[in-house]
């Protein structure tokens, strides 16, 4: 099973995905709770994001998608099932439009791209 939410802010992607992880027994990322915590830790990727919010722009698609992809990663190196059962909710913090380009999530669960 694979769910990604993708909505604005205060959709309730949060609370449903928390609610279905828990349900289901499945990981649950959120690339708004792996920025904080990038940011928190001081990481390479949290200077970015640190960088982009100081500015007062959203932070770029590749560095959100690299968090996931890290993240992924970790889930799938944790989780007998090989990570497979993941939600991801992904949040633009300004409620606008993105264009995101997920390629390369796939490698992360040693998928080919066009799985």
């Amino acid at each position: 099973m694979r769910i990604l939410m993708i909505a604005p802010p205060g959709a309730g992607k949060g609370t449903q995905s928390t609610l279905i992880a828990a349900h289901f027994c499945i990981p649950h990322i959120s690339s708004g709770d792996l920025m904080r915590e990038h940011v928190r830790r001081g990481t390479e990727l949290g200077r970015s994001v640190r960088d982009y919010l100081d500015r007062g722009e959203l932070v770029a698609d590749n560095v959100v998608v690299e968090m996931v992809r890290r993240a992924l990663i970790d889930v799938k190196a944790k989780d007998e099932s090989g990570g497979h059962e993941v939600i991801r909710s992904m949040i633009d913090p300004a409620g606008g439009r993105r264009s995101v380009d997920l390629t390369g999530l796939g490698s992360a669960f040693g998928q080919d791209q066009d799985s």
